[in-house]
């Protein structure tokens, strides 16, 4: 009787369960429990348009035309007015006293038409002026006749110039101040050339006799182009023929050397992240054994081909010099770096158009000569003059292009493999890999021999056996290897992985040419230019100085410098949990912004990034705990402040009169996980994004369909991806689906999970799904497969972004992002709902008595002119890679973003919706985790694991609500 009526209970409630579930209206590709791919009959998804290029490189190119010169000289120089817009009536305006076209993404495209009346060898030069106060990445793409004529056309730069303004500024300490790096307001003439340092000269292109039309296609950021010229290339001479044509003879003009240092006679750079460092070596000068003096230029950030410095220098009367550098090159593992030396604008001869700096551990004399020791003597006239100094590869290129076609080589092999064996390669299957792969083999074999003849050039070039030598002999080890045992491919298929980023790795590293320059030193032929060594004594000195001042200085706080005729009135302590150069840029923005316009000054000291959050001990706990915590705290994790606000711990923002004004430069959802109790208790710092990553080049090679919705991804590009041996990423998010299907994590008052709906069912059964229906990989390292062109299609966020952006040049041009798959609705829209924001976050602590006072900082700091200028600096001091995602909206677009891939972004942005922070909340994550691993892994029942989740949840946010007196 007992059993009968247990067995009655269970069935009423499973068929009511199944009534609710039933009766709510859901996708048709959710609805029943059968294999996604069943699901749907599909969408038909628009043809997608992809813009690859399979073109020669411009060494192979050079080589087809090699010698091909004009008999006679031919310049022509074509006027703005004749310049041919792909969009519009070309529109001409007069711009710092010259006639120019802006060439804008409205404008488009800018063509030339010209006739040459000789085949053989031109080049091409433009005048540009870029009206811009921040650094911007001007790029252009040259087509000639309609097409590329070679890979290095892609991408081409145009560089503005930037001097250091405020140099002699130190802080109370002593330290010596970067300037501010602000713009020249002036023409330029670039001679078109690769952005990579790759080429020694402007590129030389080849036109048969006829008219021909160069196209420079927009690409990125607005430029005014004045002039357009195509002259007739003519080779450099060499030193020896220079030589002889000087009209000055005399080759010892002056008995004294003339030392100019490199960080005070600089005039400008053409990359706005060069500027004076400091290096404490005791052979520098001037000497920062106890201040921090910016005593060299250069140094690891002089580093990207085609950069250049130019310094100014004199000499007291014409003559023949010699010059010499004071310099270090200890960045290139062993290996030299290579500069091109101008003087004046011009190559002075063939010599220097990529000249040999070798490797040195420290500071040397490096005299200007040739490979027998005998010094280059350069013409120079009395008075001032220019000496530009640009990186370039030199015999790196051999090598750097051997490493990019070893990666291509080895993806192929890769994407060959993958194809066989599907996503999950079996190490104890015989594949027979060589009978069914063709070409393998012979694939694998030819790999193997270019990575010899690399490492042979390598230890050529360098006279040794430097890292990546010793790393290419390796994978060549291993590759020889799988060759002599196929079988083993299976079981070492990491290893080819491993390669694979090992290569991309050695890729950026070689084409990474530091240098840094403490001095320079003209003097005639004869006079000797003493070297400075490393005294013993001198350094015992230093360091023990060194130890001493020490004592007398905070490492975490960060020093400054205030005019003097700044009144400061107040005062404020602010933490914040960054590196000590984001640091560093904050403070000097307040010292010369903030601190002058309301006599706040600020004292800034940095904490370690975990030290903010709440949580475990740490130093704003225990600060808070001891009475000595700071006005404001700064980057802290998004879901501290409400956990803050529960203690009492932080200042409600939104008891502020103008807190209303001040929340609209945000993001609205932004402010949803700092809302507790009627109050808002932080801002946002920071903002991450999340996109879909796809490969232009191999989605456009197979037809790949780009994925709208996630109907069409399960119908169309699963499928076709599969087909090919490729894979899909879709890192987990509970919130993605979740909020798609109009489910909540928590009940309206916050205090019950709101996961047992029917809603969340359905989407937690969509979501699991992927993995268990769709062998959608549940985990996999997207930025290192997507390289390698394995995974081609995938979701991420805003560090694969800046990953991507900065790291993988290798497949630069050939990525783009999209927003990610989405849930269409009955009225046709497209649902992309995430919760991706998870942003950093700015409080001022309530036991501050200056709570106005940093309610003005905290004003100040997240506004738009002041978040724009703190991006820039960043940007500008740590490269691309430091792109900040300010949470400011309009200082969010006004950062260089691609037009394309802001259009992208800002969608995602406005797709966001936040999960708010409740008491307790933390076991949510943890609870919906444990039950997608189980469902995932372990096949359980899914509404057996989310109702267990939920009674979990409910058990902790129970037990909260009662710790802190709130519960019902």
């Amino acid at each position: 009787m007992r059993k009968q009526l247990i067995k009655r209970t269970l069935l009423y409630i499973v068929t009511v369960t199944l009534f609710v579930t039933s009766s709510l209206p859901l996708p048709a590709y959710a609805a029943k429990d059968i294999p996604l791919l069943q699901k749907t009959a599909g969408e038909n998804i628009g043809e997608v348009e992809y813009k690859t290029y399979d073109i020669l490189k411009y060494s192979e190119y050079e080589k087809q035309f090699a010698g091909k010169y004009t008999s006679g000289e031919f310049s022509e120089e074509i006027s703005p007015d004749k310049s041919v817009s792909s969009n519009r009536e070309t529109e001409i305006s007069t711009v710092e006293g010259k006639q120019a076209v802006l060439q804008n993404s409205e404008c488009g495209d800018l063509s030339w038409n010209f006739n040459i009346y000789e085949a053989g060898l031109y080049c091409i030069s433009v005048e540009y002026f870029i009206d811009s106060q921040k650094a911007s990445t001007v790029k252009r793409n040259l087509l000639v006749d309609g097409s590329v004529p070679f890979e290095e056309a892609l991408g081409i730069l145009f560089l503005q110039h930037f001097y250091e303004d405020n140099l002699k500024k130190h802080t109370e300490y002593g330290d010596q101040l970067r300037g501010s790096n602000m713009p020249y307001r002036e023409w330029e003439i670039a001679e078109l050339t690769d952005s990579s340092g790759i080429c020694n000269q402007a590129f030389c292109i080849f036109f048969t006799k006829g008219i021909h039309n160069v196209t420079l296609a927009y690409s990125e950021n607005d430029l005014w182009i004045g002039n357009f010229k195509v002259y007739s290339y003519r080779e450099i001479m060499a030193y020896k023929d220079v030589k002889a044509s000087y009209s000055l003879k005399d080759e010892r003009p002056t008995d004294e050397i003339i030392t100019f240092e490199a960080e005070e006679t600089v005039a400008f750079t053409d990359d706005v992240t060069i500027r004076r460092e400091n290096s404490s070596d005791v052979t520098v000068t001037p000497s920062s054994s106890s201040k921090k003096l910016l005593n060299i230029y250069g140094g690891s950030r002089w580093d990207t081909g085609n950069r250049t410095i130019s310094w100014r220098i004199s000499v007291p009367k014409d003559g023949l010099y010699k010059i010499v550098v004071h310099c270090c090159q200890n960045f290139s593992d062993g290996l030299p770096v290579y500069r091109q030396i101008r003087v004046d604008g011009q190559i002075p001869f063939e010599e220097m158009t990529s000249y040999r700096f070798p490797y040195s551990s420290s500071y040397n004399n490096v005299t200007l000569a040739d490979e027998e020791g005998e010094p280059y003597l350069f013409e120079i006239s009395a008075g001032e003059h220019l000496l530009s100094m640009t990186v370039k590869l030199g015999k790196t290129t051999q090598v750097i292009e051997s490493i990019e076609n070893a990666m291509k080589q080895l993806s192929d092999i890769q994407l060959s493999i993958s194809k066989l064996t599907g996503n999950k390669i079996d190490p104890n299957y015989d594949y027979e890999f060589f009978k069914k792969i063709d070409g393998l083999e012979d694939n694998m074999k030819a790999l193997s021999s270019d990575l010899a003849d690399t490492t042979a050039v390598l230890k050529e070039i360098s006279g040794r056996t430097p890292s990546v030598a010793s790393s290419l002999k390796n994978i060549q080890t291993q590759i020889d290897a799988m060759i002599k045992n196929p079988f083993s491919i299976a079981k070492n298929y990491a290893d080819l992985e491993n390669a694979q980023t090992t290569l991309g790795t050695w890729y950026l590293s070689l084409k990474s040419s530091a240098m840094a320059v403490d001095s320079f030193y003209i003097a005639a032929k004869d006079t000797k230019v003493k070297q400075t060594r490393h005294s013993i004594w001198k350094m015992i000195f230093v360091n023990i100085r060194s130890l001493i001042n020490s004592f007398a200085r905070s490492y975490t706080e960060i020093s400054g410098y205030v005019e003097s005729d700044v009144e400061i009135t107040d005062s404020i302590s602010v933490w914040v949990a960054r590196g000590s150069e984001w640091a560093e840029a904050i403070k000097q923005l307040a010292d010369s912004q903030f601190t002058p316009a309301t006599g706040i000054a600020v004292k800034l000291n940095t904490v370690p990034a975990s030290q903010l959050n709440s949580g475990s001990a740490n130093v704003l706990m225990l600060s808070l705990a001891s009475g000595k915590q700071p006005d404001v705290a700064m980057a802290i994790a998004n879901n501290s402040p409400v956990e803050f606000a529960i203690r009492e711990a932080v200042t409600d923002l939104s008891q502020f009169p103008d807190f209303d004004e001040v929340s609209k430069w945000f993001y609205k959802e932004a402010l949803t996980t700092y809302r507790y109790d009627g109050g808002v208790y932080a801002f946002p710092e920071t903002m991450n994004f999340k996109v879909m990553f796809y490969r232009k080049d191999i989605l456009s090679q197979y037809g790949i369909p780009i994925p709208d919705t996630r109907e069409q991804l399960y119908s169309k590009t699963l499928p076709a991806l599969y087909r090919e041996g490729f894979s899909f990423c879709y890192p987990r998010d509970d919130s993605e689906f979740i909020l798609q299907y109009g489910g909540s994590y928590y009940t309206d008052d916050g205090k019950r999970s709101a996961l047992d709906s029917a809603e969340v069912y359905a989407a937690f059964k969509e979501e699991t799904e992927l993995y268990t229906q769709y062998a959608i990989p549940v985990t996999a390292n997207f930025y290192n497969r997507f390289r390698t062109g394995e995974m081609p299609i995938g979701i991420g966020e805003f560090t694969m972004y800046l990953q991507l952006l900065s790291a993988a040049p290798e497949i630069s041009g050939k990525w783009a992002i999209a927003p990610i798959p989405g849930m269409k609705k009955s009225d046709g829209e497209v649902d992309r709902s995430n919760a991706a924001y998870q942003c950093l976050s700015d409080v001022i602590l309530s036991a501050s008595k200056k709570q106005d006072q940093s309610w003005e900082f905290l004003k100040w700091w997240l506004s738009t002119d002041t978040q724009v200028s703190f991006a820039t600096e960043v940007e500008a001091v740590l490269g691309e890679e430091a792109r900040w995602n300010t949470s400011n909206v309009e200082a969010f677009k006004a950062l260089p973003w691609k037009s394309d891939d802001l259009k992208v972004i800002t969608q995602m942005l406005e797709s966001d919706k936040e999960v708010p922070v409740v008491l307790g909340g933390y076991y949510t994550t943890r609870y919906l985790t444990n039950a997608w691993n189980k469902v995932v892994n372990n096949g359980a029942v899914l509404r057996d694991e989310l109702e267990n989740a939920v009674i979990n949840i409910n058990k902790e946010l129970r037990s909260k609500q009662e710790e802190y007196g709130v519960a019902d």
